[in-house]
């Protein structure tokens, strides 16, 4: 997903978008909430080729641990996308790493409640 996403082969194979790809030709299930999760916690790459860290680091480190799955990530997002964009990038760092570590601890039902 991340190779289509990184090369716009969505485009060249002719369909209007990479969730459209997803959906009909990779048969990918929930396009938009994969999607979703692929930009908080892959790595993907500038056009010069270098890699660059995934959006949201700590959240997708526990992911590639182990210690955290994909209902984790959406409980998680779900929170982060209700802070206020006026807050301070430092305090959005810090909420994440806050709720990575909630994430760890709690099932995705559990994690909004904390």
């Amino acid at each position: 997903m991340v190779e289509v996403s990184d090369r716009d082969l969505h485009r060249e194979m002719g369909y209007r978008s990479e969730v459209h790809l997803f959906n009909q030709y990779l048969r990918i299930s929930e396009p938009t909430r994969r999607r979703a999760q692929m930009r908080a916690t892959a790595t993907f790459h500038n056009v010069t080729g270098e890699e660059m860290e995934p959006k949201h680091p700590t959240l997708a480190k526990a992911f590639a641990d182990g210690t955290v799955g994909s209902g984790h990530i959406r409980a998680v997002l779900d929170v982060l996308g209700d802070i206020p964009d006026a807050v301070p990038h430092d305090t959005k760092v810090a909420a994440e790493r806050e709720m990575t570590e909630v994430a760890v601890e709690f099932d995705p039902a559990g994690i909004a409640e904390a």
